[in-house]
């Protein structure tokens, strides 16, 4: 099914045909998934860069995608990594 699906796509839209493929995804691509996976890694790996910034880009917060990109360059141009040891 995989090799067919760009050509089913492409064909079926040009003489707007409907369709459905059912294909199976992988539940690490779900949304939920990855937002409740990387809510415990923030607090497994010290509000790790990858782990916060994998949260804040879930579907299922709301904040602005926008807001987050410009907070990401500020934590990448400092160098900020994580929780800071006292």
């Amino acid at each position: 099914m995989d090799s067919y699906e760009d050509i089913i796509k492409a064909i079926f839209s040009e003489y707007k045909i409907p369709y459905f493929l059912d294909m199976k995804k992988d539940v690490e691509s779900n949304p939920i998934v990855i937002m409740v996976k990387s809510a415990l890694e923030i607090i497994l790996k010290n509000f790790s860069y990858e782990s916060v910034f994998r949260y804040l880009k879930s579907e299922f917060i709301d904040i602005d995608m926008e807001d987050v990109d410009i907070l990401e360059n500020y934590v990448i141009a400092y160098g900020i990594t994580g929780e800071k040891n006292i």
